[in-house]
């Protein structure tokens, strides 16, 4: 009796991490990404943001959403992107929209003269992804 119970909670506790890790994969899911709520499991990162400057480089990996800056239809984006693995985009989120920004590429300026209005959140979203970025607004 005390095998079958032991098996049991090992049997629980498997199954319970592997159905919480993919609560944070929602890559391919615009209504998460639309959604204010961040949600992810980082391993190995380090970011900073100073004034009109955001880095983030992970070692090793990202998987759900999160939210970089608000940012105003103005705004100039000069992004430069390198992915080692996994999957990884930018996407600007307003008004029930999601306006791809990049995904798996490298070195790339931005500029968004088709946004009209409003204010925009920049977010990151990941599948297993490590990479570096450096953002500059």
């Amino acid at each position: 009796m005390k095998v079958l119970c032991g098996l049991f909670l090992v049997f629980l506790v498997l199954s319970s991490c592997s159905f919480y890790e993919d609560n944070y994969n929602i890559y391919d899911d615009d209504m998460a990404i639309i959604n204010n709520r961040n949600r992810y499991i980082k391993r190995g990162s380090s970011q900073n943001s100073r004034g009109n400057m955001y880095s983030h480089r992970v070692n090793g990996s990202f998987t759900g959403i999160d939210s970089i800056r608000s940012i105003d239809s103005s705004t100039r984006l000069d992004v430069d992107l390198s992915i080692t693995s996994g999957r990884f985009k930018l996407v600007l989120v307003g008004d029930n929209e999601v306006i791809l920004v990049t995904d798996e590429s490298v070195r790339q300026t931005f500029q968004f003269p088709e946004i009209e209005g409003g204010s925009y959140r920049l977010k990151m979203v990941g599948d297993g992804a490590t990479f570096n970025l450096e953002v500059r607004f």
